[in-house]
């Protein structure tokens, strides 16, 4: 659908297995607006047509009018401020508020989301445990940054009872990452802190959330890339729905 507010367009590239395409999805979602999401693969040959969109190839990238912007945080706040009185207001007004938040996005990205993915993709099974304990530590205090600079003694969100930028900057990973690593590498992420664990849980139940998600079974099979690379090859499969039933924000092939 085209979005009627400031008479533009609203088109988003994306694709559903992707968390920084959720981050994107969501905020649409969230603001209520009205846009347009067009499925992009995320590995392999792209179509010819988006490499004008985007030349970089990546997803997401949002169409507003004449205006394209890349990266998905920076698409989240760019939708943010550009339709301010569109659904809650995803950062905060407070300067150090919005600091905070992204200071904490940024750590998880840069300190968690690597021992993720030092684990997933290891294929020494003789270092998994070590891998496993680095990952722990790595989740803990990122917990106790959480923690220290969230108010969500207030309400399940970062931001107690308001949902932000934050929740859905870094729970689409958290989600992922667990459901790739109990299957990949029995490795129980949200076992790990309680606190986070009641976060993931309660940024997973909203509407938004559930318009936007994928499927564990599609998960698995798209971290196998990572998991099981010898053995992963891609195949030619029918068509699959992988998002919830068709609704505004579903997207078109």
């Amino acid at each position: 659908m085209a979005s009627t507010t400031n008479n533009k367009k609203i088109t988003l590239y994306l694709n559903v297995v992707c968390p920084y395409a959720q981050r994107a999805w969501q905020t649409a979602v969230e603001k209520g607006l009205e846009f347009e999401a067009i499925s992009v693969p995320l590995r392999g040959d792209k179509p010819d047509w988006y490499w004008k969109v985007n030349p970089r190839g990546t997803v997401p990238t949002l169409v507003h009018g004449e205006r394209t912007i890349h990266e998905s945080l920076l698409i989240s706040e760019y939708l943010d401020d550009a339709f301010p009185e569109a659904g809650p207001r995803l950062l905060p007004s407070d300067p150090y508020q919005r600091y905070a938040s992204r200071f904490v996005i940024d750590q998880f990205g840069s300190q968690v989301t690597p021992a993720v993915f030092q684990l997933i993709k290891n294929q020494d099974r003789a270092q998994d445990d070590k891998l496993k304990e680095e990952l722990t530590k790595k989740v803990e205090a990122f917990a106790e940054l959480y923690a220290a600079e969230s108010s969500s003694k207030d309400g399940p969100y970062f931001l107690g009872e308001s949902f932000s930028l934050v929740d859905l900057a870094i729970v689409p990973f958290i989600y992922r990452f667990a459901i790739g690593l109990s299957h990949y590498r029995g490795f129980d992420l949200l076992a790990v802190d309680e606190k986070l664990k009641r976060w993931h849980d309660a940024v997973t139940q909203r509407p938004s959330w559930k318009t936007t998600t994928v499927t564990p079974e599609a998960l698995i099979e798209s971290m196998a890339f990572y998991a099981n690379p010898p053995q992963h090859r891609p195949r030619r499969r029918a068509r699959r729905q992988w998002w919830p039933a068709r609704s505004a924000g579903a997207p078109s092939a």
